[in-house]
């Protein structure tokens, strides 16, 4: 009977680390779906976020090309044009590299965005 009673509370301690294992294991499970979730939203804000960019982007290029070929249309003068070219190529590499920088530091920004929920989650 002693015998008995000790198999049957080796078997409980058994079943009661079991049973510890598993809900750590849901716990863990849990938080890293959480996570997982959070990485996905943050990352389609992201994506968003990149995108809005770039129409901008697009569009101040669009705007700079159509000014510059109104302006190259109407331009009667040799030397005017050639100034014409010379204004516009300036400010197109100002724009670049403005918009160069813009992107690098949403780039980072978003990259920050997205880690973070990721590595908040895995404890």
């Amino acid at each position: 009977m002693a015998e008995f009673n000790r198999g049957e509370r080796i078997a409980n301690e058994a079943a009661g680390v079991a049973r510890d294992t598993m809900k750590k294991g849901e716990a863990v499970t849990e938080q890293s779906l959480h996570a997982a979730q959070e990485g996905l939203a943050t990352a389609t804000e992201s994506a968003r976020d990149f995108n809005l960019k770039m129409i901008e982007i697009a569009r101040e290029n669009t705007e700079a090309f159509f000014d510059f070929a109104q302006k190259a249309a109407t331009t009667r003068e040799p030397s005017a044009l050639v100034e014409l070219f010379t204004t516009h190529t300036k400010k197109q590499m100002e724009m670049f590299s403005k918009q160069s920088q813009e992107l690098t530091v949403l780039g980072q920004k978003l990259a920050g965005k997205n880690v973070a929920p990721l590595s908040g989650g895995l404890r």
